[in-house]
């Protein structure tokens, strides 16, 4: 009974948890539909608002004159990838062939010796600044040896006009007169030259001063020259600029076979830009053009004399092009036709029999078919029906 009343306890329990579970359950549910509905409502509302502005906005910037240029602009880059794909082929297939394969052999000689001589000339460029450097150290050193003996002369004259101002100052006391006199002008003129930076006198004065004035010349240059280099030192140089350089670097270590080989690839790649290039020159001058025409033609009578006019181009050239392909079908049946011809001339010529008449002691050529006689030439003629 214990254990069948705890059984029955137990069942009790668990349908009440069962009941209570569900209630909660049940509420849950409830809850995440309405979040889930309100958040539905939220996102079509933001989008629905979305396309009515991206509507609005599209229509407020996008015209019928604007939407003509678009267009015409994605056709522009259509015709302008497609004709750059075929023009790079043409310039691949002619690259193969014979005439393009000696173009780039002259192109790529032609190179080589741009590239021989830019490196004879950075070379030579680089022994003269090695010269240049030279003499001008040679130059510095000479002056400096002349500027430090005449330095070093202005220095003891300098210590030998102290030294006889001591001694005259010593004697002033001493002498009267005209002597007196004589001694206070050499002291003027000693303290004079000991004023100066200069004390010689005569020529090596004057050397002196022109020494100095080329040594204090020689010495900005120096700096500006120095500063210069510097500057072009920090000076970045372009993408283009760099990958010639390496190039020419790469091109300096190469031998004149592998030279060759390198600026030959360097010439089919710059050839099939530059066609490359025109295509492209051709096709935008062609659509500058033809918006030029779109935007001066707006009217509908003028839109119906284009699509005319369109039209009748395109016959014209439909006409054009027939005309050529027949004019080429003429022409091979013409050859064709005198090919024939003579083909029939050589048939019918050996038809004609060569004879000897005895009594008229002449030649004379008789058919074989006909029976017809001609003298002393065998006739020319083509085939003849009988």
């Amino acid at each position: 009974m214990i254990s069948l009343g705890l059984r029955s306890q137990n069942i009790i329990y668990t349908v009440d948890l069962r009941y209570y579970y569900h209630l909660i359950n049940m509420d849950t549910l409830i809850f995440s539909f309405f979040l889930f509905s309100f958040c539905s409502f939220l996102f079509v509302l933001f989008s629905f608002l979305l396309f009515i502005f991206d509507k609005q906005h599209r229509m407020s910037l996008t015209t019928p004159e604007q939407y003509r240029f678009h267009q015409l602009k994605r056709n522009e880059i259509k015709t302008l990838a497609s004709a750059i794909k075929d023009c790079r082929e043409q310039a691949h297939a002619f690259i193969e062939s014979r005439w393009g394969k000696t173009l780039m052999r002259r192109r790529a000689k032609v190179l080589a010796r741009e590239s021989r001589a830019v490196r004879r000339f950075e070379a030579g460029a680089k022994k003269r600044k090695g010269k240049k450097i030279k003499y001008e150290l040679k130059n510095e050193t000479n002056l400096k040896k002349r500027l430090n003996r005449l330095e070093n002369k202005n220095k003891k004259y300098r210590q030998g006009l102290l030294k006889e101002q001591n001694n005259l100052m010593e004697e002033r006391d001493q002498v009267f007169g005209q002597a007196k006199q004589e001694l206070e002008e050499r002291l003027e003129m000693i303290e004079l030259q000991l004023d100066k930076d200069n004390c010689l006198e005569n020529s090596d004065g004057e050397d002196f001063d022109t020494l100095t004035e080329e040594w204090t010349e020689m010495t900005a240059h120096k700096e500006e020259q120095n500063l210069e280099n510097d500057i072009d030192e920090l000076e970045e140089l372009n993408e283009e600029e760099e990958i010639e350089q390496k190039q020419q670097l790469s091109y300096n270590r190469m031998t004149w076979r592998e030279l060759l080989k390198a600026t030959r690839v360097v010439a089919e790649k710059e050839y099939t830009e530059e066609q490359c290039g025109v295509v492209r020159e051709n096709i935008r001058n062609q659509f500058l053009l033809l918006q030029r025409v779109m935007k001066s033609w707006l009217s509908q009578a003028v839109k119906a004399c284009y699509i005319a006019w369109r039209d009748w181009a395109k016959k014209t050239a439909r006409s054009k092009k027939d005309a050529k392909s027949s004019d080429i079908k003429a022409r091979e049946l013409k050859e064709q036709q005198a090919a024939n011809q003579d083909i029939l001339q050589q048939m019918e010529s050996v038809k004609w029999i060569e004879n000897f008449d005895e009594f008229t002691e002449r030649i004379f050529f008789e058919h074989t078919e006909t029976g017809e006689i001609a003298w002393d030439e065998k006739p020319k003629r083509g085939f003849v029906l009988r």
